[in-house]
Formats: structure tokens, sequence, C-alpha cells
């Protein structure tokens, strides 16, 4: 019998030489036809003539985060991109996200859902201090679902996602993920979304191929019904403002369809615990299955 890191490795050449395939094929029936309004990342595209430019450019302006190859083995800056470059120096790398999953309870190699990355990237970004206010990343881990979506909660999705403090969704559908950053059409209901599953040369910090960063062909989508329960949105807020926006947005959300979360005016006290409790961290689970995350 083969062994299991055989099969593994068998399988993720098999996906990849069929999304390599996939690059030569015509279009699919879930490429974007820009035939009704298109909402990205807070920006409304309207259908006419010029509306497929205007997506493209909307695209070109989002990151397009893929799989790498020929990076420096996991041990054993002033430009953003070298943020996410492949080396163990960049914060946001592949090297030191992994390493910090293996510090709370995940091997290297294996899934992390939204959830568990949400959790993760938060102490990627903890370094650093000083006072006052400094541009916020929430991450909001949600399950919406137990083995599929709930479909009350499509409308929420849509509007949580259509907020200008919106800078996209981490999910997909089951055993394959995707970044969502807009959607099209009342009736269908269609998440527009970028696809990871390509692999590139490694990002070099010291002379980065910024344009690798920027997704260049069709924009495609999904029916919203089809996606996995198990996702995370992300907001950015760049003042207190900002903030307060984002607050009433999500409450304006939430008051017109069925609410994912819950907004609350100070930390919620049973959820305090000590400093020495707190650093007794709760091992990260690759499944995703918790339906509550406390922020």
């Amino acid at each position: 019998m083969l062994e299991s890191s055989t099969v593994v490795w068998l399988r993720s050449a098999a996906r990849e030489a069929s999304y390599r395939l996939a690059r030569f094929l015509p279009e699919s029936s879930d490429a974007v036809q820009p035939d009704s309004p298109i909402h990205i990342l807070g920006t409304v595209v309207e259908a006419s003539a010029e509306a497929t430019a205007e997506v493209q450019a909307c695209v070109r302006a989002c990151l397009w985060f893929t799989y790498r190859q020929h990076f420096e083995p996991i041990p054993g800056t002033a430009a953003t991109v070298a943020l996410f470059a492949d080396c163990l120096a960049a914060p946001y790398s592949l090297h030191r996200i992994t390493l910090e999953g293996q510090a709370q309870g995940l091997p290297v190699g294996r899934w992390m859902g939204p959830a568990s990355i949400a959790q993760v990237l938060v102490v990627a970004a903890a370094s650093g201090g000083g006072g006052g206010w400094r541009p916020l990343l929430l991450l909001v881990p949600l399950r919406l679902g137990l083995d599929r979506l709930n479909a009350e909660y499509v409308p929420t999705i849509l509007g949580l996602l259509r907020l200008p403090q919106c800078v996209g969704v981490i999910g997909g559908r089951p055993r394959s993920s995707y970044y969502f950053i807009g959607s099209q059409g009342e009736p269908a209901r269609r998440l527009l979304y970028l696809d990871p599953h390509e692999v590139q040369p490694a990002l070099r910090p010291d002379d980065p191929d910024v344009a690798s960063c920027h997704y260049g062909r069709g924009l495609r989508s999904v029916r919203v019904g089809d996606i996995d329960p198990s996702l995370a949105f992300g907001f950015l807020c760049g003042s207190a403002d900002e903030f307060d926006e984002l607050c009433a947005g999500c409450a304006r959300v939430g008051s017109s369809s069925l609410s994912a979360f819950s907004i609350a005016e100070a930390r919620v006290l049973c959820y305090e615990r000590a400093g020495s409790e707190a650093e007794e961290a709760e091992p990260l689970s690759s499944d995703d299955d918790d339906d509550l995350v406390v922020l």
C-alpha cells in the first residue's frame, strides 16, 4: 500500500496539473459577464459597454495570493509586497504563518481553515506598539451553517461584502479555497472570487515581482449557496471614525437580515481571563468546527 505522504503528493500533483491545464481551456460558465451591476470591495460597476474594463481595473487593484515554489526551506522592507515575501524575515510569509500555526498546535503542512488562519494572523500582526489609533485589520471568522451554508445568511453575506470597509472574505467551496471580493446579481446571488490555485515563482524580498500579485485573467463567480459555511470576513479601518462607520454598517445589515455576529460596546466579562490563563491557549483545530469565536 502506498504511504499516506505519497498519496497526498499524488493528489496535489494531479490537482496542480488540472489547474495548469484549465488555463488553456475556454472560459467556463462561471466566468463573470458584465450584464448586471457588479460589486467589488465597496465599488459598484454598472452594466455598460465599458463595464468589462472597469471590472478588470478593480480586480487588478486587489492583491492576488497564490501558491509559490522555489522558496527557501521552512527552517530546520519598506515595500508592502515585501511583507509577504517567501522568506522567514517577512512577517506574513508562508514560513512565519506555518511556524506560528505549529506553535499553536497545527503541524507544518496541515490545512488551516478560516478561523485558524485568522488567529495565526492576529499573532503575526501583534508586533509593534505605540499609542493612539493605528490602522485596524479586523478578521471575523464565522461558521454559517453545519454541512451547508444556511440560506438565511445569504443576504447578510452580500450586505457585509458591500460595506466600504470590507476587504473580502476568506472561504471557498469544499476542498477549494477562494478569496471572495465581490458579488453580482440579486436573483442569481453570485460571489466573485480570485483563485489561489496557481503555483508561481517565489517572491524575492529584494526584487519582488509585483505583477505576479495582481490577477490578470477573467474574473469568475460561484453561487453563494454553494460555498462552504466556514469563512472569515476581513474589514480594514484606517481611522476611529471608519471603525464607527463599520459598526454602524454591520448593525444596518444585521437589522435587515439574519445577523452573523453581534457588536458589544465593551468586552464581554465572562470571556476575560487572567494573564496566566490567557497564555495557555487552546490548540488550533484544522477543521474549524467551532461555531463561536470571541474577538
